[in-house]
C-alpha cells in the first residue's frame, strides 16, 4: 500500500478518501470528518457537500438501481386497486393510475419497484412521504389517501389530478411560441393533440373554463366516432366543442399587440443579439404565471407552518388540474422540520438545477423553498431554466458563482413589478429573499390585483453592494485596480498640466534682459518721458543754482 505523500494538502486527502468510500457504497457521515479534524473543519464542511452531489448525480445517471425497472412488471392488483396504466416514473417510484373497487373512484397510486426495497434509506424516504403529505389538508397539496404493501410491493394510495406537470406545459408554450399554427388551415405545431396542448394553451388566455370539456374529447372520451366516419375522425361533440374552444394561439391573442397573425413556420429563439425576436406572451399570461406561483406559495407556507419542508420544488413536482390550479406533489424528499434523523448534515438531496446555493452545503430552511420555487417562476417567465450546464460541476459552478439574466432582458415585455418579485425570490443569500412563502404569495396577489408590491426593486448601488459581498476577493482586486487606476490618472493629469520650467541656453526672462541700440533690427528704445512741469523746482535746483 503506497503511504501517503506528506507534501499533499491534507484536506485533497480527506476528500480522496471520502469519495473512495462513497464509490464504495458507504455513506461516510461529513461530521464525522469535522469531528476528526477539527481544524480542517470549515473546509470540510464547505467541500465535501459538493462532492457528494457531484458523484450521486453520476451515480443516478449511470446505475440502473437507482432508478425504477424499466422491466419492472405491474401488478394487476394491489388490494381493492385496479392498476389501469402507468402515467408517470421517477426515482422514487412509478405511479399509476387506478380504480379503487371499494369507494368506485379513480386515483393514482405510487408503488416502489423491487430492487428499491434493498435501498432502506429510500424505501424510508417513501413511508415518511407518506406520513408528511397525509398531515397537509391543504387545496393545493395532493391528498393522500393511504399507503399499503402486498407481496413486498409498498404503495401510495393518492388522489388522481387530470392535468398535466408544469414542465411539460412550458415545453409546450414555448413550442407555440416557436412554432405557430398554419393560417392556410393544415395541422400545425398548435393543434391541440393532448391534454398538455390544451392547458398550454389556456395558460396563455388565463381562462380555464373549457378545458374540463377540452381534454374529455381529446382523451376520446365522448364516445366513439359515428359509424362509418374515417378512421381518427372526431365525434359530434368535439365538433361543436371545437367552435366554441380555442386551440389556436390567434384566437388566444398569440403574437405582437396589433401585429399579423403568426404564420406556421419557425422562428428563432426568443432573443437574438439581445433583442427579442419571437412572438410576445400575451398580457394575460403573465397573471397566470403569477396566479400559479401563488398558489403553490401557499401550499408551501401550510406545509412549513405543519413543521415540513418540501427540499425538491420544481416544475416537475407542480401538477396543474383542468381547472388551471396547482397541487403540489412529491413530498418524498420531505424533511421534518423537528425529527430529522435522516437528514444528516451535509446531506444534499433534490433536483440541482433548482437547488438554493445554501442547500448545495446542506443548510436548508423555509427560505430554500422560498428559491426553488423563485426558479420556477423565472422559468415560467423565461420559458427556460435560470440556470443550465452540460455537466453537474458545471451547473454547480454556474449556481455558487454567477447570478440567472434578469428575465425583462430576455423578453421586455416581462412586467417590472413580476420581475422585481421573481429577483427578490432567487436573490443569491437567504437574508435577501423574501422570508416566508407567505410573504412572497402576499406580493403576487398584489401584482395580480394591480396593487403596489412590497419589494422595492434593487438600484445600481445596492446590486452592487450585494455582487461585492458575494465576491469578496473580486471585488477586492476591482478595488484596488480601480484606485491605481485613479492614481495613475491623477498623477498623469498633474504632469501634463504643469507649469513648464524654463529650458537651459533660452536666457533670462523679457524683463531682466539687457538690449543693445546697436544691434541690427533692433529699434532704439523710446526716449524717457520728461516729468510735467507743475511749477515746482525740479529737485537738485538749490545746488545746480
Amino acid at each position: 500500500m503506497t503511504a501517503p505523500d506528506p507534501d499533499r494538502d491534507p484536506i485533497e486527502l480527506l476528500a480522496e478518501e471520502f469519495l473512495a468510500r462513497q464509490r464504495r457504497g458507504e455513506r461516510p457521515e461529513i461530521e464525522a470528518y469535522a469531528a476528526q479534524r477539527p481544524e480542517l473543519a470549515a473546509e470540510i464542511r464547505d467541500l465535501f457537500p459538493m462532492i457528494q452531489t457531484l458523484e450521486d448525480c453520476k451515480t443516478d445517471d449511470a446505475t440502473p438501481a437507482g432508478k425504477p425497472d424499466p422491466a419492472f412488471a405491474r401488478p394487476e392488483r394491489l388490494g381493492d386497486l385496479g392498476l389501469v396504466r402507468e402515467i408517470g416514473r421517477g426515482g422514487m417510484g412509478i405511479v399509476y393510475e387506478a380504480v379503487q373497487d371499494s369507494l368506485g373512484r379513480r386515483v393514482a397510486v405510487k408503488v416502489l419497484p423491487h430492487q428499491t426495497f434493498f435501498d432502506t434509506k429510500k424505501l424510508e424516504r417513501f413511508r415518511r412521504e407518506a406520513r408528511s403529505v397525509g398531515a397537509l389538508n391543504h387545496p393545493n397539496v395532493v391528498t393522500v389517501y393511504s399507503v399499503g404493501e402486498q407481496d413486498g410491493l409498498h404503495y401510495l394510495v393518492m388522489q388522481l389530478i387530470e392535468g398535466a406537470s408544469l414542465d411539460e406545459l412550458i415545453e409546450r408554450i414555448a413550442k407555440l411560441m416557436r412554432e405557430q399554427s398554419d393560417p392556410s388551415g393544415g395541422p400545425g405545431a398548435a393543434a391541440a393533440d393532448s391534454t398538455p396542448d390544451v392547458l398550454a394553451q389556456a395558460m396563455l388566455s388565463n381562462d380555464f373554463r373549457g378545458v374540463a370539456a377540452a381534454t374529455t374529447v381529446v382523451s376520446g372520451r365522448l364516445g366513439p366516432p359515428q359509424a362509418g366516419a374515417p378512421p381518427g375522425a372526431s365525434t359530434p361533440a368535439a365538433q361543436n366543442l371545437s367552435e366554441t374552444w380555442p386551440v389556436d394561439p390567434k384566437a388566444l391573442g398569440v403574437g405582437p399587440p396589433g401585429g399579423p397573425p403568426v404564420s406556421g413556420r419557425k422562428t428563432s429563439a426568443r432573443t437574438t443579439a439581445g433583442r427579442n425576436t419571437a412572438p410576445s406572451l400575451p398580457p394575460a399570461y403573465w397573471q397566470t404565471a403569477a396566479r400559479l406561483t401563488e398558489q403553490a406559495a401557499l401550499a408551501l407556507a401550510h406545509a412549513h407552518a405543519a413543521g415540513i419542508l418540501h427540499r425538491d420544488i420544481k416544475p416537475a413536482n407542480l401538477l396543474i388540474d383542468r381547472a388551471g390550479d396547482v397541487r403540489v406533489t412529491d413530498f418524498g424528499l420531505a424533511k421534518a422540520l423537528e425529527h430529522d434523523e435522516l437528514s444528516r448534515t451535509g446531506e444534499l438531496i433534490g433536483t440541482l438545477r433548482y437547488m438554493a446555493p445554501e442547500q448545495l452545503s446542506g443548510r436548508v430552511d423555509a427560505r430554500s423553498d422560498v428559491y426553488s420555487l423563485g426558479l420556477t417562476l423565472y422559468e415560467l417567465l423565461c420559458l427556460k431554466p435560470a440556470f443550465s450546464g452540460a455537466t453537474p460541476s458545471v451547473l454547480l459552478q454556474a449556481i455558487t458563482s454567477s447570478e440567472p439574466t434578469r428575465p425583462r432582458a430576455i423578453d421586455p415585455t416581462i412586467p417590472r413589478d413580476l420581475e422585481a418579485i421573481t429577483l427578490k425570490a432567487i436573490a443569491p443569500a437567504p437574508e435577501d429573499r423574501y422570508a416566508t412563502c407567505n410573504d412572497f404569495a402576499s406580493d403576487l396577489r398584489r401584482f395580480i390585483e394591480g396593487r403596489p408590491i412590497a419589494v422595492v426593486p434593487p438600484g445600481p448601488a445596492e446590486r452592487l453592494l450585494k455582487w461585492r459581498r458575494r465576491n469578496p476577493l473580486v471585488a477586492g482586486l476591482s478595488f484596488a485596480v480601480l484606485v491605481l487606476s485613479l492614481t495613475t490618472a491623477v498623477g498623469l493629469m498633474g504632469f501634463l498640466f504643469a507649469p513648464a520650467p524654463p529650458f537651459a541656453g533660452m536666457g533670462p526672462p523679457e524683463a531682466d534682459r539687457q538690449e543693445d541700440p546697436s544691434r541690427p533690427g533692433r529699434r532704439p528704445p523710446p526716449p524717457l518721458r520728461r516729468p510735467l512741469d507743475t511749477g515746482a523746482d525740479p529737485p537738485g535746483a538749490d545746488a545746480r543754482g
